[in-house]
């Protein structure tokens, strides 16, 4: 949980919902106002939210988070690749359009799992006598991990340009769907004592003490 939380804060979506209009203002953005984007960044949040919900239980959380950060890593990608072209003076007038492109696709894809999943993770995989000190000890620990983000993003584009800390919060996107991959277990339709089994590393004891409950059963039924 405090990988997942990293990676959530790291992914930039506080500085991105925090800085908006300064982001889209740098960028030279003359596509939409800045008080139209802050509305239509908030709507497209809410309705990834909604369709993230019934996303998963069908196709599962790590899926989603995989497919979340990847794609979050390829906007945050993309504005780093913008504001360094802007930054060496590059005429980038005829891609203006990218920046709020990128950051209304980056909305979109930070919801569709990295802003939910986490959070129902979280429910799943704290027994329930410690899942109130595990859920406290996981938000502080989300509140810690935001601030250290905002305060990286200050300092980096302060001394360094907007652009260094874009290709950071990028690589952490990319670094947690790799995380994801090998450490984070899929809690889709199993119950706390597989979970806890999975969390342990026994992935495949939980399957076996099934499989022997199940032989008296056939040796009954022949």
């Amino acid at each position: 949980m405090t990988v997942l939380n990293a990676g959530q804060n790291f992914s930039g979506i506080n500085v991105v919902m925090m800085n908006l209009h300064m982001i889209l203002r740098e960028a030279g953005s003359i596509y939409m106002e800045d008080s139209s984007a802050g509305i239509v960044f908030a709507s497209i949040l809410l309705t990834a939210a909604c369709a993230a919900s019934l996303q998963l239980d069908r196709h599962g959380r790590k899926v989603l988070l995989i497919t979340s950060s990847v794609l979050t890593g390829s906007c945050l990608f993309v504005l780093a690749v913008y504001f360094n072209l802007k930054y060496v003076e590059y005429d980038i007038k005829r891609v203006s359009w990218i920046p709020i492109a990128a950051v209304m696709t980056y909305a979109a894809s930070f919801k569709l799992g990295l802003g939910i999943v986490p959070i129902v993770v979280t429910a799943e995989i704290f027994p329930a006598k410690i899942k109130a000190l595990g859920m406290t000890i996981a938000d502080a620990v989300y509140v810690a991990w935001g601030i250290a983000s905002l305060q990286m993003y200050q300092w980096l584009s302060a001394s360094y340009g907007l652009q260094v800390p874009f290709y950071l919060f990028s690589v952490c996107a990319f670094s947690l769907a790799l995380f994801t991959s090998f450490y984070i277990p899929e809690t889709k339709g199993k119950s706390l004592e597989e979970i806890q089994f999975i969390l342990k590393g026994h992935r495949n004891k939980f399957s076996s003490k099934n499989n022997a409950t199940e032989i008296p059963l056939m040796t009954l039924k022949i």
